[in-house]
């Protein structure tokens, strides 16, 4: 079959994935500002003072009183007041008009003064200082269905300063555990630290420095198996049990424990085009568990014994988006290499990966398409968690996972050969404000796909013959606090979420998935 190919569907979905927002960015409309003097502004007159009977008259037409005007008899004036009568009921309905009419200029007034306020506040945000501190503690309330709850802390700071872009350095620090019910009661599966440090704008703004600091030790990790028919089996025939048993908690997971060192640099070329390199130093240990998946085909894969690990990058980037960590228009493509040694081992292995992004406006911010193509093939003696993963500098869980096509599980599907694409809706609802700082609520919704191969050899066992997309859809929240945090609570349905031990997958975590 066509489609059983690795090389004829990545053509196809690259494609694809490619005209899509270039035809929608081809037919957005061009927006005409309009021209300054396009309004008149209301004039509002001081007390005291005549409104002008013609807006466009230069100068306001002056209240006359008869102190001001000598033509004007002062002794008729008071004789007329002496010999006046009584108010009648129409002169008292003309005060009555004239206490409303106050009334009303009263609500006015405090109606312009609201609306000062907002443009005051409009006014602040586009005067921000250039040279200012955003950091936000809070704390963490968040995980998946794969991991359970997670709960921790969180600190973000950014330091901002005329002349870098998007800021001067940024750090972004967690320290988390995760709580899971289970066969046994509640389990801590996951233990996720890290210290992440970014330096743009070294070396004259030709340079951006990148260091990350992470401990992970998770013990839910997922192995269904190798291949894009890897199968959950929800019940099988033991021959030596003479009888048929369903699968426990622990059939499709193992253990992971993996501190490691992340550096990256990247060199600006161009003015959206760098050259960029990495290295990540890990070491690894993997524990199966007695009975489960990964136990049983521990003869056929690598990487289980433990082990350190050298990866080098290299790659080049292309970004022309209008924001790092909200964008709604504009490209950012990266290729890039990854190449690993060995240390000591036999895991010498290397891999091939591009990550390819358009943000096209619909109704300017307020509504944008995004989506992603992502493409990552990896040959030699590959460890086997390196296939259900993507990135060369920043790695994430891939096809499955919250940063890949959320939905699916992590570790669901492993290859060495994985493709898949994001179909996102972003929509920014409404801004509010909570003391200096400045605030966003939207929502999005989005449809994943994907699929992997076990090789390059399309062994129809393994992967089958068939289209085998992997789809999974949803929607959820945004929340922007200032320019670089995002947060976000998403709702993901896939066939395949109920693996994992739930209906749908559940994700609450820092920044859009891409």
């Amino acid at each position: 079959m066509f489609f059983a190919k690795p090389t004829a569907f990545v053509t196809v979905l690259l494609a694809l994935s490619m005209i899509i927002p270039l035809r929608l960015q081809a037919s957005e409309p061009e927006v005409v500002p309009a021209a300054p003097d396009s309004e008149v502004a209301p004039v509002v007159a001081p007390e005291g003072e005549g409104v002008p009977a013609d807006p466009a008259s230069a100068e306001p037409v002056q209240a006359v009183s008869a102190e001001d005007n000598p033509a004007v008899d002062k002794n008729a004036s008071e004789d007329a007041r002496t010999d006046a009568a009584p108010a009648t009921a129409d002169e008292t309905g003309s005060k009555d008009d004239d206490q409303d009419s106050k009334k009303s200029g009263d609500k006015s007034k405090k109606s312009v003064s609201k609306s000062g306020k907002k443009d005051e506040d409009e006014e602040k945000d586009k005067k921000k200082d250039p040279n200012r501190v955003e950091w936000l503690p809070f704390p963490v309330v968040g995980g998946n269905t794969d991991m359970g709850i997670l709960l921790g802390a969180q600190l973000m700071l950014a330091k901002f300063k005329e002349g870098y872009t998007p800021y001067r350095f940024r750090t972004h620090t967690q320290i988390s555990l995760s709580f899971k019910g289970g066969d046994k009661g509640v389990q801590i599966p996951v233990h996720m630290d890290f210290v992440k440090l970014d330096f743009p704008g070294l070396a004259g703004g030709k340079l951006r420095l990148g260091l990350g600091f992470h401990y992970d030790q998770v013990n839910n990790s997922g192995y269904f198996g190798v291949g894009n028919k890897a199968p959950y089996l929800r019940s099988w025939w033991d021959s030596e049990l003479n009888r048929t048993v369903q699968p426990v908690s622990r059939t499709y997971q193992y253990m992971r424990q993996e501190p490691k060192l992340r550096v990256s640099f990247r060199y600006r070329l161009l003015e959206n085009l760098e050259f960029a390199v990495g290295l990540r130093f890990m070491w690894m240990r993997i524990t199966p568990f007695e009975d489960s998946k990964l136990a049983a085909d521990m003869d056929g894969l690598y990487g289980l014994q433990d082990h350190f690990g050298l990866q080098f990058a290299a790659g080049v980037i292309y970004d022309t988006r209008d924001h790092e960590y909200n964008p709604v228009k504009g490209i950012y493509v990266e290729s890039s290499l990854r190449f690993s040694p060995g240390m000591d081992n036999n895991l010498h292995y290397g891999a091939f990966g591009t990550d390819a992004r358009f943000f096209v406006p619909l109704l300017g911010p307020q509504l944008s398409f995004a989506t992603r193509l992502m493409l990552d093939m990896l040959f030699g003696n590959v460890p086997f968690y390196e296939m259900a993963r993507a990135g060369a500098f920043e790695p994430i869980e891939f096809i499955g996972g919250r940063m890949g096509l959320s939905g699916i599980p992590e570790g669901r599907y492993h290859g060495k050969i994985k493709v898949g694409a994001n179909l996102e809706l972003r929509s920014q609802i409404f801004p509010f404000r909570i003391k200096k700082y400045r605030g966003m609520f939207g929502t999005a919704f989005f449809c994943n796909i994907g699929r992997v191969w076990a090789d390059y050899s399309g062994n129809a066992l393994l992967d089958g013959n068939s289209l085998g997309l992997k789809v999974a859809a949803g929607g959820g929240l945004r929340i922007q606090f200032g320019e670089t945090v995002i947060i976000r609570a998403d709702l993901a349905w896939a066939k395949e979420a109920r693996d994992a031990g739930s209906p749908v997958g559940i994700y609450l975590d820092a920044y859009h998935p891409f």
